[in-house]
């Protein structure tokens, strides 16, 4: 068997809809930045006799964690045909992806499972924070009416990017990339209008996935939520709002109302370069030396040193729910302040493969 690593083939798009979509023709849709005309993702492919019979797409990118940029790949719509299962073929796709994600200097990488066991015992370990809101749609007189809401138009596309870009915390995505992104199949967008001003904009829904969720938002919180509240009138069921951590002017409106934050993981990851991490650490903890070796990130201060592995390095970068004990016992070894770990990466659903 073959492992090739190409742009999107109608074959293996028939392979991923067939056993992800029930056989339907939209992933090529759903996913534009993998499957659309010049898009910067790519398929890692399984093929036998030159049919693909595994496939999963990688898509490089940077997450923006404030001041700092973690250059990472993405991996989803991981599949193999039920008759070629139990082989192995979805490891040596994933065990390929790595590899050319390591030698594109990607820090690690980053998936959603639908079953973390089977990505655990390869050594994938959860990773940063997600924060959802249940809403129920007796809150709706409790959101707030700021404005007009309205569906989102095509010519919204530009004011849209440009209140993604005002997130700390996003994927860097170009405006023809978030363009493309708008147009999922499946969502339904809301954008807040104020003297002819687009001011926020929230979208609910994505193809197969994220029905009933509201995934991806910006604008300031009142106005968002404002958005949120015509998606929540128009249903019978509750709809999830998805944050990211630092999304605390909604935390702050939701806490006032009592409504609990069920805070979760972002997702699976697994550290590919140790090298790619030393500037990612100085840059978040100036006070600390950074250097590796093989196996290991050393880590120096004026109390004395710690050595950590590549899960523990991983772990220090984005521990999930950014939990702070492995970054605490860093600091009492070496007597350096890591008041900047973890960080908090977020992927906002759009930019989910």
């Amino acid at each position: 068997m073959a492992v090739l690593v190409h742009e999107a083939t109608p074959a293996a798009e028939a392979l991923l809809d067939s056993v992800l979509r029930d056989g339907a023709h939209c992933l090529g849709e759903e996913f534009p930045l993998v499957f659309g005309e010049h898009a910067p993702g790519r398929l890692i492919t399984v093929e036998e006799e030159g049919r693909p019979v595994a496939a999963l797409a990688l898509l490089e990118r940077i997450l923006q964690c404030g001041s700092h940029r973690l250059p990472v790949g993405l991996i989803g719509s991981v599949a193999t045909d039920p008759a070629y299962r139990g082989r192995g073929l979805a490891t040596r796709a994933l065990e390929e992806a790595q590899a050319v994600l390591l030698r594109s200097g990607a820090a690690f990488a980053l998936l959603w499972a639908d079953d973390p066991q089977f990505y655990a015992a390869r050594g994938w370990i959860p990773v940063g924070t997600e924060v959802d809101y249940v809403l129920s749609p007796e809150l709706v007189p409790l959101l707030p009416e700021r404005g007009r809401v309205r569906p989102a138009r095509s010519d919204d596309a530009t004011a849209m990017h440009a209140l993604y870009c005002a997130h700390e915390t996003r994927v860097e995505r170009s405006l023809a990339e978030s363009r493309s992104l708008f147009a999922a199949p499946g969502m339904r967008t809301l954008v807040l209008e104020r003297e002819g001003v687009v001011c926020a904009y929230a979208c609910e829904g994505r193809g197969a996935d994220l029905q009933g969720v509201v995934h991806e938002w910006s604008g300031t919180a009142l106005d968002v939520l404002t958005a949120v509240r015509v998606h929540l009138q128009s249903r019978q069921d509750p709809l999830v709002l998805m944050c990211p951590r630092d999304a605390r002017g909604i935390a702050r409106y939701f806490g006032v109302l009592g409504l609990e934050a069920r805070v979760g993981i972002l997702g699976m990851g697994k550290l590919l370069s140790l090298e790619a991490c030393v500037p990612i650490i100085e840059s978040a903890c100036p006070d600390l030396g950074v250097s590796f070796r093989p196996g290991e990130l050393v880590l120096e201060g004026p109390g004395g040193r710690a050595c950590l592995n590549e899960e523990q390095t991983l772990l220090l970068l984005a521990a999930p729910r950014g939990a702070r004990e492995l970054a605490a016992a860093v600091e009492g070894l070496t007597g350096c302040s890591l008041s900047g770990l973890p960080l908090h990466p977020f992927c906002w659903g759009l930019d989910s493969i």
